[in-house]
């Protein structure tokens, strides 16, 4: 086995809008963004593994332009080469119709458009330094739980669910504000009582470890954790808690540290609000990292530590929406029909029109009508799902923000016990939930565009590439 790693800089311009939490304009930039690239090489056989400090691996299927870029330059087939980004909420948009952004569309395409040309040829820099420069390598796989940092954000209700995204000072009452917006008296929002969170979350902290053989000293650790990279809601562009958890891992090791982002899609950090962003994601990426280093102490050798991978292309199903066309006069009418049920006290069918409404105010959003235009010249969306094997570590990939049960499903029927789930992965097209989830409401489902059954599908295709896979 033989291993190179390297990063290199992808910061965007000062004053370029975010991505994440609205539209906002950022005011500056707090730390570098970075491109973290692992190469291995097996008898012949070379994968690169990237991560992206941005809020998606690029949009659409754009991740094949960074794969191009490096085939190009190196001796890597594309169809090897695994494009995954850390989801951090304080990173750049890529596109200036993202959102309606306070600030002329001709200053934003300045600011955008150059920035994202660029980042395949720099991207591209991390993997050909990486290639460049391999070593003998070892290879070793730990864990570690974390389960204090984070919940699962759908809070279950008495009349279905809804997905809490404040800060944990708004947690109590979030459940009788509520039900107070869908028109229940103060004495019947009482009676609601405390909702905690109960949904479930992954707590295992992943870690594949990559020592220099010669020096016995790390060379690269890729992090794995299944939890949303918020917690980011100043005005500097950063890299995030996540960020913050590679920088100390390499501080502590020496080694690149790419982290990449499970399943978490429903899962949000315990933060507060008032205290600035930036000392909350050191906090947490101050614990998480933490809990890296105890699962790199623990790593085992892989035994037989052979690459393989495999990939599928699927042909998803959009979701099913109104005229967009008349989609304004839609939701005027079940707006209408909410106070009309919230004014009788009609609270169950209220809490239905909601989430009726919250559905198409999301496809009403620039964000949902640029991706949905391609509607027009796809019939079906195409998505890429890929495995890497090394020894009886199978990382998969998805394109979508995931529901932690998908993950914890793959996990649980999957021939190993060392599945890495890297979520953002080679594109993104948005939410990935259950079936189940559609009829209960929430953000996810609002922000979800495609077709129900589809986690399933994409479980079944998951499992398969990993037993393809089986040693």
């Amino acid at each position: 086995m033989k291993a190179g790693a390297a990063k290199t800089r992808i910061t965007p311009p000062a004053g370029i809008p975010f991505l994440g939490h609205g539209a906002r304009i950022s005011q500056g930039i707090h730390d570098d963004l970075w491109a973290r690239s692992l190469v291995l090489e097996d008898d012949g056989e070379k994968v690169a593994i990237i991560a992206l400090d941005l809020c998606w691996p690029l949009p659409k299927n754009d991740y094949l332009k960074v794969r191009k870029e490096v085939e190009s330059r190196t001796d890597i087939k594309g169809r090897n080469i695994l494009v995954s980004a850390t989801h951090s909420h304080s990173g750049p948009t890529f596109s200036a119709m993202t959102e309606d952004y306070p600030m002329p569309l001709k200053r934003r395409r300045e600011l955008i458009d150059p920035w994202v040309e660029s980042l395949p040829r720099r991207i591209s820099e991390s993997v050909v330094e990486a290639n460049s420069n391999l070593v003998e390598a070892d290879v070793s796989f730990g864990k570690s739980l974390m389960s204090g940092l984070c919940y699962n954000r759908r809070i279950r209700i008495l009349d279905g669910v809804v997905t809490h995204t404040g800060s944990i000072e708004t947690l109590e009452e979030f459940a009788r504000e509520f039900y107070l917006n869908l028109g229940a008296s103060p004495e019947e929002a009482e009676k609601v009582g405390l909702r905690l969170p109960d949904g479930p979350i992954d707590p295992e902290v992943s870690v594949l470890r990559v020592d220099d053989s010669e020096r016995k000293k790390p060379l690269a650790v890729l992090v794995n954790y299944a939890c949303h990279a918020v917690a980011s809601f100043g005005p500097l562009i950063s890299a995030g808690y996540p960020g913050y958890t590679s920088y100390f891992v390499e501080q502590a090791t020496g080694a690149v540290c790419l982290f990449t982002s499970g399943c978490g899609g429903d899962v949000r950090t315990y933060h507060r609000r008032e205290t600035s962003e930036l000392k909350e994601a050191y906090r947490i990426g101050l614990i998480l990292s933490t809990a890296v280093l105890e699962a790199m102490k623990k790593a085992q050798p892989i035994e037989n530590p052979k690459v393989r991978v495999a990939s599928k292309i699927l042909k998803l199903d959009w979701r099913e929406y109104p005229d967009l066309s008349k989609i304004d006069k839609i939701i005027e009418e079940k707006k209408r029909l909410f106070d009309k049920a919230r004014a009788e006290g009609r609270i169950r069918d209220a809490k239905k029109i909601y989430d009726e409404l919250r559905f198409l105010n999301a496809a009403n959003s620039p964000l949902l009508r640029e991706i949905l235009a391609e509607r027009e010249r796809m019939e079906k969306i195409p998505v890429e799902l890929q495995a890497i094997g090394i020894g009886d570590v199978v990382l998969v990939t998805f394109p979508h923000e995931v529901s932690v049960e998908i993950g914890l499903i793959i996990k649980r029927r999957a021939w190993t016990d060392k599945v890495i789930p890297i979520t953002l992965a080679n594109g993104m097209w948005m939410y990935l939930i259950m079936r189940k989830h559609y009829k209960e409401g929430g953000y996810e489902n609002a922000y979800c565009i495609v077709a129900p059954g589809t986690a399933e599908l994409e479980i079944e295709a998951s499992l398969q590439l990993i037993e393809s896979l089986k040693m």
